[in-house]
């Protein structure tokens, strides 16, 4: 697997344009994923092509939740949740509960992942983070990448996952290509990161993939991202090869987050969020959906637009939404973060008003925005409220 580098030049070029600007959001349209619970860094059950699955015709989906009465947004990583939720055929949603009885899952927090399912047998397959330890008093932030299996079971109108096999974790990160998270966060630092884990099956040979969110074992500066890459061996989903990083950021930016990959008309594209706080000294990029291409998975990835920049805010409201997630179809979904700031910044207005990134974060599912996506670029061709149920072009 060849190692690409993503350079200070192209991240410093990013520049909004129309092609790569979300329109601005009206919150009141929005439709709450799960009612009285934040959600964020949701994604849906895939078939193993990387296609939205639709078992007994539904859409399920899975996002880490806390509940609403939380003192501070940023508090929901520190009690969140796998939350499982059916998107019905008139574009609303119904919440099933917990994804798995408590004691199940391992960590104390559960962070995102993805989830597939196996058409012939009707299993699924999520892959989620895992921080912290299950079961502590104060919090722990070393991260693990952690596999399980379920059952589709169908009830009534709606599905959930039953008979749950014991979660393990997938593997262990090489010392010489990746830094392991530390159980101890450092003040002012986004904390190393193992986590996001994604899965993507080649179709060329077969290959099973997971990519994740990772940090470079030996970079020469503190910006340190990564996006890692392991095989799986003899289709078993507790044993896997962990390569050397399919995209290095070193110098460029910290974290690379919710990595994914998607193939289409023979072109391999690979995304990632990229915050605005996590570039490095020098480098002024916008926070937005970033992504590269390669004519195969063994090729070395190009930045897409000549930055990499694919989506970003509206000026008028720059926090408007966060942590995109590229369908193969070409629809985006992102999670609606923060509504009515007037070009200001977060850290402006909290300090103007400490309530007042409480009173005005939004925890769902963002606007949905469809992309042309070539070798030679993207644009937004359209955006609504409503999932695009059965779009699959």
């Amino acid at each position: 697997m060849v190692t690409s580098t993503w350079d200070r030049a192209q991240a410093g070029s990013a520049v909004a344009t129309p092609a790569t600007t979300n329109w601005v959001v009206d919150p009141s349209k929005l439709k709450r994923m799960l009612a009285g619970r934040y959600v964020w860094d949701a994604w849906p059950l895939l078939n193993l092509d990387g296609s939205v699955a639709r078992p007994f015709g539904r859409e399920l989906w899975i996002a880490p939740s806390s509940e609403t009465t939380i003192t501070h947004p940023g508090q929901r990583h520190d009690v969140a949740r796998l939350w499982l939720a059916n998107a019905t055929s008139e574009g609303t949603w119904v919440g099933e509960g917990a994804l798995w009885d408590e004691g199940l899952h391992v960590g104390s927090r559960q962070w995102a992942g993805s989830s597939t399912m196996d058409p012939n047998t009707g299993m699924v397959t999520v892959l989620y983070t895992a921080a912290g330890v299950f079961g502590e008093e104060t919090l722990t932030y070393g991260q693990r990448i952690i596999g399980t299996r379920g059952r589709l079971n169908p009830h009534g109108d709606f599905t959930s996952i039953i008979s749950w096999e014991p979660h393990h974790d997938l593997f262990e990160v090489p010392a010489e290509h990746y830094k392991p998270p530390a159980a101890v966060s450092e003040p002012g630092r986004d904390q190393d990161a193992l986590r996001h884990p994604a899965y993507f099956r080649d179709p060329r040979d077969g290959g099973q993939y997971v990519v994740f969110s990772a940090t470079m074992a030996a970079a020469t500066a503190s910006a340190d991202g990564a996006i890692g890459i392991a095989r799986m061996l003899g289709n078993n989903l507790y044993d896997w090869y962990v390569q050397p990083p399919l995209l290095t950021a070193d110098g460029v930016a910290h974290t690379l987050e919710r990595p994914h990959l998607i193939e289409r008309h023979g072109t391999y594209y690979l995304f990632a969020t990229v915050h605005d706080r996590g570039f490095a000294d020098g480098i002024t990029a916008p926070h937005g959906l970033y992504g590269w291409w390669a004519p195969a998975l063994d090729s070395p990835f190009t930045p897409l637009n000549g930055s990499g920049l694919v989506l970003t805010n509206p000026p008028e409201e720059p926090a408007q939404m966060s942590s995109w997630l590229v369908l193969r179809n070409g629809w985006v979904v992102g999670s609606a973060a923060y509504s009515d700031t007037q070009g200001r910044s977060l850290e402006d207005l909290a300090a103007g008003n400490p309530d007042w990134m409480a009173d005005h974060y939004l925890g769902t599912l963002s606007t949905w925005t469809h992309l042309s996506v070539s070798r030679d670029g993207t644009r937004i061709d359209e955006q609504r409220y409503t999932p695009p149920l059965w779009d699959v072009r």
